[in-house]
């Protein structure tokens, strides 16, 4: 796709991502109360964002890896190497998202607020905390030991990096944390409203996210960095 056109679609999806922000808390306040539930489709839309993420990761990840050795630019081998971090973070987000596979593995527990599923009731429950700390450990460990911070920095220095969508990100994280904590919320708002608003909330975050990764792998794949900044 010629830059030009790739220019024009991130310009659209940042600004879309930005009305979405803005639009959490009035959809929140008129979308049905059991679209918030587990398994209902604001979080199966969520986990399609992630599964979305992951792929597009896969096939980054795929693609650079079987380019000719002689051919991949300092860019690309930063992609290369982010991808496999952004593989570990979309998979850790998914099984956040389903309770660590409890939402499919066990049958939950009906609420006033909808379906609650506990990853306690897992098999393999004693293990998913120890798996998680450990892929977090191995993909900081990873980050620092291929100093995958030199070509982010020389993405900012040459203001290519994606702050904008980063900002977008962190704000609707910063907005679904306070929705948990009913901090955004008047006393005789409804427990619904407020998990609606957080589901929202994320779902915007995950997209941010996703543009981030677009951004980064059309900028390190697109060698835009200087060479060694490997």
């Amino acid at each position: 796709m010629p830059s030009i056109c790739r220019t024009r679609l991130f310009g659209i999806a940042r600004w879309g991502l930005l009305v979405l922000l803005i639009a959490v808390y009035p959809l929140a306040r008129r979308l049905p109360e059991r679209s918030s539930w587990e398994n209902g489709w604001v979080e199966d839309a969520q986990i399609a964002i992630l599964l979305i993420g992951f792929s597009w990761a896969a096939w980054t990840w795929g693609k650079l890896r079987r380019a000719p050795a002689a051919r991949i630019a300092p860019g690309c081998t930063a992609a290369l190497r982010l991808s496999l971090i952004a593989l570990a973070f979309w998979l850790l987000c998914a099984g956040r998202e389903t309770s660590w596979g409890a939402t499919f593995l066990t049958h939950g527990v009906m609420e006033a607020d909808g379906p609650y599923f506990s990853s306690s009731k897992l098999w393999y429950h004693m293990a998913i905390k120890p798996l998680v700390l450990a892929a977090v450990a191995v993909a900081v460990l990873a980050f620092l030991r291929w100093r995958l911070d030199r070509p982010l920095v020389a993405l900012m220095r040459r203001h290519r990096f994606p702050w904008f969508e980063f900002v977008l990100g962190a704000a609707a994280a910063l907005m679904a944390t306070l929705s948990e904590s009913s901090m955004f919320f008047e006393a005789q708002d409804t427990e619904a409203l407020r998990m609606m608003a957080e589901e929202l909330a994320e779902a915007v975050c995950y997209l941010a996210l996703l543009l981030v990764q677009a951004r980064l792998f059309d900028e390190l794949r697109g060698d835009r960095v200087a060479g060694g900044a490997v």
